[in-house]
């Protein structure tokens, strides 16, 4: 019998995590494979990571990374997931037993219409968007849509923002969830718009597959056209009756749905993307190509005004401003700096539009380490792999003539008192007899060696100018064969020197490849979103003023901190956003978010919850509306709630900025022979910051060491 030809496997991120699963689906996987993870401090997850607070009176708060939902697209996550759960069999009782016990549907998300006002403040007009569930399964076999069957169907969404009667105002927003959607009326057909509407949407039911791409192409460009000239005409005549402005916000916004739909289908035919694909326009930035096949379209409006304005108009329209703070799409942190890749952009977003199943998006019931990465990792405990946490990788060194890893460096960061750590604990879930399983926010002390005199030790700083020493070394064929390497691009710039100076294409990737320091704010309340004034309770909202750009009320987690007696908390909120340019990246950061969280609530947080004011004001935030378990008074209850700046090189969100795609290494292109890469750093498909990217650079890793040539849904550029 052959010897099992040992895997040594870097990061313990979901990317890393998808490999070693979908490498040990293969009955009798062990017979082929010795696999170890190894995973610096004391818990898997990467930017997945979270935890809970080990203090009594905070009773195992959940703290993440930042605001984490799934899209309704993400098919490899969601298929990990099934997977993992039903290997583990969980029991009936368990509050998780399932992916479907695990997820939440949420279809209600709103955007913010920002309008700088001449005193310096920032007006914000809320956009109500409700999307439409449907019956699909998340991670069930799908297949990707082509560039013309999401053409056609981007005009059929648009086809279903059906005007309202006497106005355009959109029937799938509304004011609120209490608040009645306006009834739609199907346009007169012998007006203009009212034939341009049945024609168009005559075409998107009728088409058949006799029809070539290329004059159904076209014919949804002509008709398109058509539609949008008729809503200008309408809307010309319909805007001198609206005496208030904020009333044309809902009409502006269908013309502006109207004019990016018809921008999309002239960039298609302009470029030849049809042919070439979206990588082809990914040297250019995602606004910028907007913005320079918009102004061809609004030079078409007799009448229009300055079509560079109009255009212009667009790209500062705020779902397209939300796309960047979906992805932190800002280079070096900074709003004015935008920097997505179009073709990835414009991949991205129409599948986030178009290709979801079930739910636009899936929340968690749950913090993301316990629902998404526990499992994975029982599951995978279960089958055999091991795991070895605190050991930082240092440096991977390649032998002499550039074809194999010969060593491995890594920095042990604690002795156990048993042979191994076990990394979970139990955190109760209300109304459930079983518990959760759940990371702590820092390592179990008592499983250390000299753990008391080690409390308090940050086992994930990884900031150094220069590495630590190393002090252990694993050599190739005693401790690997081959290795999987996950770790995050922005600490491979020194774990990877050495392959940068062997191979030019290391370099160019790390050059190409960006990446953007975050933050992330959560704060407890003692009254209820509904109290405190939110005119959207449940919802998730972006596009907001910098740095704090998107919000969610996550109220829905205190079924997942077991709270108890009177002073627990009502509501739960979260931010994220991209760290600002002017906060240094080093150990200043913490508490400037800190600072800058308190400047932020103060200008903007009425826009939010009304009556979180201070009394007799309209402005500014009072502090007594946040549970403080510590029962502070004034400004020093926020120092109870919980804030992080994500600086760490393994932290960084990773950008998908103009030119960087072609630069990306597949999972098989490391150019040696033992080293396999994954992590959605790498050219996976869809190629932007994502779990679902992670996910899928994972399943293609495992496919490049098996040795197979299995086609991974959604990898292909068309």
């Amino acid at each position: 019998m052959a010897a099992r030809k040992k895997i040594a496997v870097l990061g313990g991120g979901i990317g890393s995590l998808s490999a070693v699963f979908h490498l040990t689906e293969k009955a009798g996987w062990a017979d082929e494979y010795d696999i170890t993870v190894y995973q610096q401090g004391w818990r898997l997850g990467g930017k997945c990571a979270s935890g809970h607070d080990m203090r009594p009176e905070f009773a195992s708060r959940i703290y993440e990374h930042g605001l984490h939902l799934f899209a309704g697209f993400y098919h490899h996550s969601f298929d990990l997931l099934t997977r993992a759960y039903a290997e583990i069999d969980r029991p009936a009782d368990h509050p998780n037993r399932t992916v479907w016990d695990a997820f939440t549907g949420l279809d209600e998300f709103t955007v913010m219409h920002q309008y700088p006002q001449p005193d310096g403040t920032i007006k914000c007009i809320p956009w109500y968007i409700n999307m439409e569930p449907n019956s699909l399964v998340p991670g069930e076999a799908s297949a990707a849509l082509s560039i013309p069957q999401a053409i056609f169907k981007l005009v059929g969404e648009l086809i279903k923002i059906q005007p309202p009667k006497n106005n355009f105002f959109q029937p799938n927003s509304s004011i609120g969830r209490d608040k009645a959607v306006p009834e739609a009326a199907t346009p007169d057909p012998s007006s203009f718009i009212g034939r341009a509407w049945h024609a168009a949407k005559q075409l998107v039911e009728h088409v058949v597959e006799e029809v070539t791409e290329e004059a159904a192409e076209i014919g949804a460009h002509l008709l398109m056209r058509t539609i949008i000239r008729g809503i200008e005409s309408h809307f010309a005549s319909l805007a001198k009756d609206i005496p208030d402005a904020d009333e044309a916000q809902p009409i502006w916004d269908f013309l502006m749905a109207a004019y990016f739909v018809q921008t999309v289908i002239q960039g298609v035919l302009s470029d030849d993307i049809l042919e070439k694909g979206w990588v082809s326009i990914d040297d250019e930035e995602f606004s910028a190509w907007l913005y320079r096949h918009a102004v061809v379209i609004a030079r078409d409006y007799k009448g229009v005004d300055d079509p560079y304005k109009r255009a212009q108009a667009l790209i500062d329209w705020a779902p397209v401003r939300s796309c960047y703070d979906y992805v932190f799409g800002y280079m070096n942190g900074d709003p004015s700096k935008r920097a997505i890749a179009a073709g990835t952009g414009m991949k991205g977003l129409l599948k986030l539009a178009l290709e979801y199943r079930g739910h636009f998006f899936w929340e968690m019931r749950g913090a993301m380490g316990d629902v998404v990465i526990a499992p994975v990792y029982l599951a995978l405990l279960k089958r055999g792999v091991k795991f070895e946490f605190f050991n930082r990788v240092i440096a991977v060194r390649p032998n002499d003539d550039k074809t194999l890893i010969d060593r491995i460096e890594i920095l042990k960061q604690a002795e156990f008192k048993d042979d191994t750590y076990r990394p979970l604990i139990d955190v109760p879930a209300a109304g459930w007899d079983v518990p959760l399983e759940g990371w702590p926010e820092e390592p179990l002390w008592d499983q250390l060696v000299g753990g008391e005199a080690l409390r308090g030790t940050d086992y994930e700083y990884a900031r150094e100018a220069v590495p630590p020493t190393p002090n252990r070394t694993l050599k190739r064929g005693e401790d690997f064969d081959e290795i999987i390497l996950g770790i995050s691009i922005g600490a491979l710039h020194t774990i990877c020197a050495d392959l940068a100076d062997q191979k030019a294409r290391w370099r160019d990737m790390l050059d190409a490849v960006k990446t953007c320091p975050t933050l992330a704010l959560q704060m407890w309340f003692n009254r209820t979103t509904e109290d405190l004034g939110c005119p959207s309770p449940g919802r998730t909202l972006t596009a907001m003023v910098e740095p704090f750009s998107t919000w969610a009320d996550m109220t829905h987690l205190l079924s997942r901190e077991p709270w108890r007696g009177e002073q627990r908390p009502a509501s739960i909120a979260y931010f994220c956003g991209q760290l600002p340019p002017e906060i240094p990246r080093d150990d200043h950061a913490h508490s400037l978010v800190g600072k800058h969280a308190k400047v932020w609530l103060k200008a903007n947080a009425a826009s939010l919850w009304p009556r979180a004011t201070p009394i007799g004001s309209t402005t500014g935030f009072d502090y007594a509306r946040l549970h403080d378990p510590k029962h502070g008074i004034g400004e020093a209850r926020f120092d109870s709630q919980y804030w992080r700046a994500n600086i760490n090189p393994s932290d960084l969100y990773v950008m998908c900025v103009p030119g960087s795609t072609t630069k990306r290494l597949r999972a098989d292109e490391s150019g040696y022979d033992n080293l396999f890469l994954t992590g959605d750093w790498t050219r996976n498909g869809l190629n932007a910051g994502a779990a679902e990217a992670a996910t899928m650079a994972g399943v293609q890793c495992a496919r490049a060491m098996r040795g197979d040539r299995s086609v991974v849904l959604g990898e292909g550029d068309l």
